[in-house]
């Protein structure tokens, strides 16, 4: 899996520990992330290059957030063990509960029987930013999403964050308060049936391996 080391290095230069705590659980987990989301095939990642380097990807798994983290247990375990007090910050608790609530309550459990894709992460570097690359690797995503059978695609995004938000909402996605949080923001896409929606094609746009 040539591309793990690459999507690691790259989460890390553009998520705020601040507000995404999985940084905290050090590389050797977020390792384990990425090598599951490259070999199976209840997720993904695409990702896109410039000059042969990676500077963006887009994560989905089917079902919830939780399941990132649920396939990835004894990482997680040896984590959160090397520092327990990750398990007690507030974000940390309120994702939990909203996972807890989503997998629980009636139809608004994103699971992959119902075709839901969840996105886990989705990350730009900053020189890409003005390129669009975000917009793409979203609409490669939800042709991912249609090529398994998915028919919408959610995820919660920390609400200081107003600028991807916006990206979102341009591409369709509307409120969830499924999986929304003191500062978590749910968001759905639904019927991704419309081909003309999404790309066929892209230059610098590919699977991760």
């Amino acid at each position: 899996m040539a591309d793990v080391d690459a999507l690691v290095a790259l989460h890390y230069r553009v998520f705020n520990a601040a507000t995404h705590h999985a940084l905290e659980l050090g590389t050797d987990f977020m390792r384990a992330v990425y090598r599951w989301f490259c070999s199976t095939d209840r997720g993904f990642v695409v990702v896109a290059e410039q000059n042969n380097q990676i500077v963006g990807l887009c994560a989905v798994n089917g079902g919830s957030y939780f399941m990132v983290f649920r396939e990835n247990i004894g990482f997680l375990i040896r984590a959160l063990l090397r520092r327990p007090a990750l398990i007690f910050r507030t974000l940390n608790f309120e994702r939990l509960h909203a996972l807890w609530k989503s997998r629980r309550f009636g139809s608004s459990r994103p699971n992959p029987r119902s075709g839901t894709g969840q996105i886990a992460f989705l990350a730009v570097a900053p020189e890409a930013r003005t390129t669009g690359a975000g917009i793409i690797l979203l609409q490669h995503a939800a042709l991912e999403c249609r090529k398994k059978g998915w028919q919408e695609m959610v995820t919660a995004v920390h609400r200081t964050n107003t600028a991807i938000i916006r990206l979102y909402k341009i591409l369709g996605f509307e409120d969830y308060p499924a999986l929304n949080t003191t500062n978590l923001a749910g968001l759905r896409l639904k019927k991704l049936t419309h081909e003309a929606a999404f790309p066929t094609g892209g230059a610098g746009i590919r699977p991760a391996g």
